[in-house]
């Protein structure tokens, strides 16, 4: 029962960080309008709040760490990890400058948890919607341009062999798995960036037997029911086509070839 709750709880971590997020831009928003008013807010307003920020911080901090132990892992999250332990102090550290009313301290560390707060946040972003979440609209590249080359230049061209992993296995992986399965990121201990890891394996054993489909626990998470609790993709995320899964499938039973 103390199970189901500690993971009943890691799981508000979404909900609950938004808690201290919002108290920290009230807190900053007051500062700005003190400074423009030429008058300090009042230190009994300043610990009110800083005593709210500490619990909210705290709550989520021991949140999303439940959360972590539960399926996650990679350099990320354990990065995400620490920046928000580094938070909930410097919240604890504003706190205590906001009760002994020490201008120095309290606002040395309202400067810190707002750096705190905006790295935590960052990597949080990354490990829910996968790197470079936040400056891919400014590098995102065009679609390439068709080729107006004739058939007769086609059948003249040289084409080098590649394999099917390369052209059309890594690509499904890249687009639909590894933002859960990759560096930042490896719910249920399984990376699906490279073919090391991929062979590795994750929490419950290999992801697939080569040349068997049918005893493949990537393909039976595959053919689940959307609504179902182990299905891969899980149903809030993309899901891969009919076509896509058949040629993993395909993949698969002819050996799960990297060549």
């Amino acid at each position: 029962m103390l199970e189901t709750l500690l993971a009943f709880f890691g799981r508000t971590h979404p909900l609950l960080l938004h808690v201290p997020i919002g108290v920290l831009a009230a807190m900053l928003t007051l500062e700005a309008l003190g400074v423009w008013r030429r008058k300090a807010p009042e230190w009994g307003t300043r610990r009110d709040l800083a005593g709210l920020l500490v619990l909210s911080a705290a709550g989520a901090g021991v949140s999303g760490w439940l959360l972590a132990e539960e399926d996650y892992g990679g350099s990320t999250v354990t990065l995400h990890r620490w920046l928000a332990v580094g938070f909930v102090v410097g919240c604890l550290m504003l706190a205590v400058g906001a009760w002994r009313r020490s201008v120095r301290i309290y606002g040395a560390f309202v400067v810190v948890a707002t750096g705190l707060c905006a790295a935590a946040g960052h990597f949080g972003g990354t490990i829910t919607h996968g790197r470079d979440f936040l400056t891919e609209p400014f590098f995102k590249k065009p679609p390439p341009a068709r080729s107006n080359r004739g058939a007769d230049s086609d059948q003249t061209a040289l084409v080098e062999p590649v394999s099917i992993y390369t052209s059309v296995i890594e690509p499904i992986f890249a687009d639909k798995c590894v933002s859960c399965h990759g560096p930042d990121k490896q719910k249920g201990g399984l990376a699906m960036h490279t073919p090391e890891d991929l062979l590795f394996g994750g929490d419950t054993g290999p992801a697939f037997v080569a040349g068997d489909p049918d005893h493949s626990e990537m393909v039976w998470r595959l053919r689940l029911p959307l609504e179902d609790e182990y299905r891969m993709p899980p149903k809030e995320k993309p899901q891969l086509t009919d076509a896509e899964v058949a040629a993993i499938i395909k993949w698969i039973a002819d050996g799960a070839s990297f060549d």
